[in-house]
């Protein structure tokens, strides 16, 4: 629940998420996935709520998101899925690129992201070409004013980063989309959630996997970064996924598993 403070949405309580996820299912655009259903509300200021609809008509769960523009090509590896959270799904992904300025023996950096929509993913057989609409969630954030000040506050870190936080990792998990991240802001905004009436902050940063979102509450970052500035944070991940092939196989497995759960992507 605590990504939602970051576009704008605040929840103090279960009351509050199970009426909001009410909300998405009224107002949201349904996606049906077999025997379960996403509903998508977009508030126009790009904040996404995916509220999920199990076989019973319960509502079982809720992501947010947030509707960007930039996208990162990737390799997809891996997935996983959750026995308890059957509408959720993370994949680990290798980046496509590396940044100009490494060496060429650079290893392409890895990371994990969780998805709004798992089951809406067409099935395909891993690895797998894709582009990746990725968003970060902050979490502890530090803006420096410039690159030589990044250095001399982190003398061993290289610049545009990006590592997985391993003490997230939950005890039947394998996959976390918790990372350390930084980069070089391009743009950033301070942006108004229409439906909430709260603002928040959005970034556009540049990093070692290419052009990245970051949502960040007003609480959580001090002032609105400027252009050219250095962020480095701690992010959850969160990933829409267009596959760069067409594919017509859709998931399957009685609807009830993210759809790399059978093979042997299935990590549990």
């Amino acid at each position: 629940m605590r990504n939602l403070a970051h576009i704008g949405f605040e929840i103090l309580d279960l009351e509050d998420f199970q009426a909001l996820a009410a909300m998405v299912c009224a107002k949201g655009k349904s996606h049906r996935a077999g025997r379960n259903q996403y509903y998508c509300f977009t508030d126009p200021s790009g904040a996404e709520l995916w509220a999920q609809v199990d076989e019973n008509d319960d509502i079982s769960g809720m992501n947010a998101h947030f509707h960007g523009n930039a996208s990162v090509e990737v390799t997809l590896v891996r997935a996983q899925a959750y026995d308890d959270r059957p509408l959720d799904g993370t994949f680990e992904a290798r980046s496509s690129r590396v940044d100009a300025g490494r060496a060429k023996d650079t290893v392409p950096p890895t990371f994990a992201f969780e998805l709004p929509d798992a089951h809406l993913v067409p099935s395909v057989v891993l690895p797998a070409l894709a582009h990746v609409q990725l968003v970060g969630f902050a979490r502890e954030v530090h803006c420096y004013e410039n690159v030589e000040d990044f250095r001399k506050a982190n003398p061993h870190t290289p610049l545009q980063n990006i590592q997985a936080i391993e003490v997230d990792l939950a005890s039947d998990a394998v996959l976390s989309s918790l990372v350390r991240m930084d980069g070089i802001v391009l743009n950033a905004k301070k942006l108004q959630n229409e439906f909430s009436g709260r603002a928040f902050f959005h970034l556009e940063l540049k990093t070692v996997v290419g052009l990245v979102d970051v949502v960040a509450s007003t609480r959580s970052i001090p002032q609105l970064p400027q252009a050219g500035q250095v962020f480095d944070g701690t992010v959850r991940l969160s990933g829409r996924v267009k596959l760069d092939h067409s594919v017509t196989q859709k998931p399957g497995l009685m609807e009830r598993f993210f759809w790399g759960a059978h093979a042997n992507q299935r990590l549990s």
